[in-house]
């Protein structure tokens, strides 16, 4: 488990997440380093082995992108699963005061 998600339920790019988020109630926040998505890297691991390659190796990000399911897919699944129910990403202050928190 991740060091900063110690005694919760966490569960990194699971197929149900979307799902679950959609399905029962309270407020769901995905942040989602947008260089992770775009290299679709699984953990920490991954991300500073591209990183590397980038910068000692000065090999283009759009060459090192992993294929398989990881950060981009699951933001294009979760993006569709609220497109498919009619629900649109927010700033997380905007909905925090649609849960009438301040």
């Amino acid at each position: 488990m991740p060091r900063n998600w110690s005694g919760v339920a966490h569960l990194p790019f699971q197929d149900e997440v979307p799902r679950i988020a959609m399905e029962e109630d309270g407020l769901f926040v995905f942040n989602i380093y947008s260089l992770s998505a775009t290299l679709n890297t699984r953990d920490d691991s991954d991300y500073m082995t591209v990183k590397e390659r980038i910068v000692n190796d000065v090999v283009s990000p759009f060459e090192l992108s992993i294929q398989w399911r990881r950060a981009r897919t699951f933001v294009l699944e979760l993006c569709s699963a609220m497109e498919d129910r009619g629900h649109y990403s927010q700033k997380c202050w905007d909905a925090l005061g649609k849960l009438g928190c301040s």
